[in-house]
């Protein structure tokens, strides 16, 4: 992949320790007329990240090197009625999680078990879930169970305006409390590792177009897209999409769309609930996980300039994508016919 961040020149230059070696993407330059790179490469210096199939991931406190781990998750035994969520980080993953949920277990009671016991990115005893395993993830396919594939194991993905995602993993990664996951940049240094791909996750259409690529590729897999926009848009209908792809009753949908209104979930899930534990831990007690669940954020944050340079970007990163047609006009762009 392209080394868009602070690129090797004539100047001496220094590999970022924990790279995958001499071709990693991220370099930090000593060179003194290559400021703007060096900032970029140190706003993400003290993360402690590893590049893996060349992308970069977070490693947590629970994992030593992420492609032994990921290895492991490879052979992880799948049952036959769990289902995966899938997006990119800050797409509505908390939400999309406690639909699924709710649809599997045919409730509008929040259950007791959270996102962060259900994630496959971090090692944890999956074994112990209750049937059916409501899954979830912001890894891509290729690092999927090996039998996620032989069972035909249904995934859900999470889509959602990447304007408006970005901002709100911005936000969310400079609020750590540990500073090796911390984001210590600016907004536009955000922006611009986004773009290089050398933000934990890689980027947005990296993202996007892996898992496209995938159900192209794998077509006998059950995928569901659940387009984040249009769950605020309309709730109960699009739960009556999910319930009727994961195959239960959608006599709740309803009542699942009123109970997990966004205002409905921060006050249960908040100030002393399951989500407030976590915050409390991961971002000393600061509300970042449910933050605004509002469409179109991102006008507060991108400048004219950023925003007509990032839709310049996603054009050229995301040619031929169906997927990524669908969040255009959240974006501010035009609507593109097939």
């Amino acid at each position: 992949m392209e080394a868009a961040v602070g690129r090797p020149n004539t100047c001496e230059s220094s590999p970022r320790k924990d790279t995958c070696g001499p071709d990693s993407r991220l370099w930090v330059s000593k060179c003194p007329a290559d400021g703007n790179a060096r900032a970029k490469a140190q706003a993400v210096e003290n993360i402690d990240m590893q590049c893996v199939d060349g992308i970069w991931l977070m490693k947590f406190d629970a994992v030593k090197d992420m492609a032994s781990y990921l290895k492991k998750l490879r052979s992880l035994n799948m049952r036959n009625d769990d289902v995966i969520s899938c997006g990119f980080p800050r797409s509505g993953n908390h939400w999309c999680f406690e639909l699924v949920n709710m649809i599997l277990f045919q409730t509008t009671k929040f259950r007791e078990e959270s996102f962060a016991c259900n994630l496959l990115d971090i090692p944890r005893d999956l074994e112990t879930i209750k049937s059916p395993r409501n899954l979830v993830t912001h890894l891509r396919p290729l690092h999927f169970p090996k039998q996620a594939m032989d069972k035909k194991t249904k995934i859900i993905y999470i889509l959602r305006n990447p304007k408006d995602v970005l901002v709100s993993m911005y936000l969310m990664n400079r609020e750590f409390a540990k500073y090796e996951w911390r984001f210590l940049g600016t907004w536009q240094q955000f922006l611009e590792l986004h773009k290089s791909g050398d933000l934990p996750g890689g980027s947005w259409w990296e993202h996007v177009r892996a898992v496209e690529s995938f159900a192209a590729a794998n077509p006998h897999i059950p995928l569901h897209i659940f387009q984040y926009e249009n769950a605020k848009e309309r709730p109960a209908e699009e739960i009556r999409k999910l319930c009727h792809f994961l195959g239960t009753p959608d006599e709740l949908a309803e009542e699942i769309a009123r109970v997990t209104r966004f205002e409905n979930m921060k006050k249960m899930l908040g100030a002393g609930g399951k989500i407030a534990a976590m915050e409390k831990l991961v971002f000393h007690e600061k509300e970042v996980v449910l933050r605004k669940g509002q469409v179109g954020d991102w006008k507060n944050w991108f400048s004219h300039a950023e925003s007509e340079q990032f839709d310049r970007d996603f054009e050229a990163n995301t040619r031929g994508s169906e997927w990524a047609k669908r969040v255009r006009t959240y974006m501010g762009l035009p609507a593109l016919t097939k």
